[in-house]
């Protein structure tokens, strides 16, 4: 039977404190979630006297000090769908029923969550496409991107394969050519592959009109969106050249269908297992 953990809602992020709770939900086999952190460091850094940085399972023990993992919403809200997170607000000064605070149902978690941005919704599809297709999806900041990809059967110090970018063609009318030219550059040069996860409302919803997401239960509003998924594959002249003799022009970026999904109740086949070329 799987784990149950707590966490508790600070902003736009999930703290979880209780030591094996942590070590469960970090370790690599239930999907490396979250960023480690030293709480002391953390207050330290409010109060300008040190830097918070992120540390490691091993560091807790030598040192002694506590240890706490930061989740995403999006790391958080789907831990919550699976039944391994109970989400804990805290109550106001005054109320002291639970001294936890107040448990969130996952309908009252997504109304929160997706009123922070407008890109929840879409941003939290991919994720779950991605999870569903067996990939580790953590954190793409470093690289520019919005999560990187690692395969499930990769030790935990193994690199990314991939860069994943969520396009949502309704609220990003400004990523073009350029902007993917962009990405191609800075992924070559860490030498990491490019998924484009394009997320739009299914056709059958756009036939009966564009809706509120945010207003939908986190699994109603999954089932309106569907997920493309594009590997984006660089052009060399040499290689092109090599492969075949013929003057056809060919394009600089290949844009290569990996997976669709209608729905993330019911993912197609090809998102069962990580795609490798």
């Amino acid at each position: 039977m799987a784990r149950c953990c707590d966490g508790n809602l600070q902003c736009d992020a999930v703290l979880v404190s209780n030591p094996e709770d942590v070590c469960y939900l970090h370790s690599w086999e239930h999907g490396s979630f979250g960023e480690l952190f030293d709480p002391v460091a953390a207050e330290q850094s409010k109060r300008g006297c040190g830097a918070c940085e992120l540390i490691h399972l091993q560091e807790r023990h030598a040192s002694g000090r506590p240890i706490c993992l930061h989740l995403s919403l999006m790391e958080a809200l789907h831990l919550v769908s699976k039944g391994t997170l109970q989400i804990w607000q805290a109550h106001q000064p005054s109320e002291v029923a639970d001294s936890r605070g107040t448990l969130l149902s996952e309908a009252v978690c997504w109304q929160l969550f997706a009123a922070n941005s407008l890109r929840f919704p879409y941003e939290y599809a991919a994720y779950c496409a991605l999870r569903t297709a067996g990939w580790v999806v953590r954190s793409g900041v470093t690289f520019g991107a919005d999560f990187s990809l690692y395969a499930p059967t990769a030790e935990r110090k193994a690199h990314a394969m991939l860069c994943a970018l969520v396009a949502v063609p309704s609220l990003d009318p400004q990523r073009n050519w350029c902007w993917l030219q962009q990405h191609v550059r800075l992924c070559h040069h860490v030498a990491k592959g490019l998924l484009l996860c394009e997320v739009a409302t299914s056709d059958t919803q756009q036939q009966h009109g564009e809706c509120n997401l945010a207003e939908l239960s986190g699994r109603a509003c999954l089932a309106r969106l569907d997920v493309r998924m594009l590997r984006v594959a660089t052009w060399s002249p040499a290689k092109a050249h090599a492969a075949s003799s013929s003057t056809q022009h060919h394009a600089p970026h290949a844009l290569v269908p990996v997976a669709s999904s209608s729905g993330l109740g019911a993912p197609n086949s090809e998102l069962n297992e990580p795609i490798v070329d």
